[in-house]
């Protein structure tokens, strides 16, 4: 039996969207596009159409069991150049990424669905860096994340973020490393 706020896919009724079902999801914080982009601007009207069915079964779903979820939709980051023989320096894939950030915004605003480029952001905070803030131009590292949080948190809330020192921030910092750790150990276990 379905549980409350299971959403059959689209079209396929036998498929079931379980995704935040069990742990009655109000908001999901959608990051799409990055390994969509690899198919260019041909796979660019499959990619909105898809987009676009998500985001229509996401506000259709009523995780909670009474109401939609208030979805936040993220643009992939961009490619950074390291500078370095052995990586891409990214140019190809920055031009894909662009017009699907593009992309994302347009089906984001035909759904009322709030958008944050973080195409752009990260481009300009890669410009300004003066070592690499990727592992490996598509990863960001630890500095890479600090840099880009506060973009996230001003988009998200519309104001500057706590202070890094700030103890409530440090508690959730804490409880986001002990999920994290959880997570990789139970479902993201090294096969050895």
């Amino acid at each position: 039996a379905m549980k409350k706020g299971d959403t059959p896919a689209p079209g396929k009724p036998d498929v079931i969207y379980k995704a935040g079902t069990d742990f009655g999801a109000d908001v999901i914080f959608a990051y799409w596009g990055f390994n969509e982009s690899f198919r260019g601007p041909e796979g660019l009207a499959k990619f909105k159409g898809d987009l676009g069915a998500y985001l229509d079964s996401q506000l259709a779903a009523k995780y909670n069991g009474e109401s939609a979820p208030r979805i936040v939709l993220f643009s992939p980051i961009a490619h950074e150049n390291l500078k370095n023989p052995d990586f891409s320096d990214g140019g190809a894939n920055n031009a894909n990424l662009e017009i699907y950030t593009a992309a994302m915004a347009e089906v984001a605003k035909a759904r009322g669905v709030p958008f944050v480029d973080l195409f752009k952001p990260s481009r300009e905070l890669f410009a300004k860096a003066g070592s690499p803030l990727t592992i490996n131009g598509i990863h960001l590292t630890e500095e890479g994340d600090r840099q880009l949080a506060p973009v996230q948190f001003k988009a998200i809330f519309g104001s500057e973020p706590p202070a890094v020192n700030d103890p409530l921030v440090a508690r959730i910092r804490r409880a986001v490393i002990d999920k994290n750790t959880e997570w990789h150990h139970r479902y993201r276990t090294v096969d050895q």
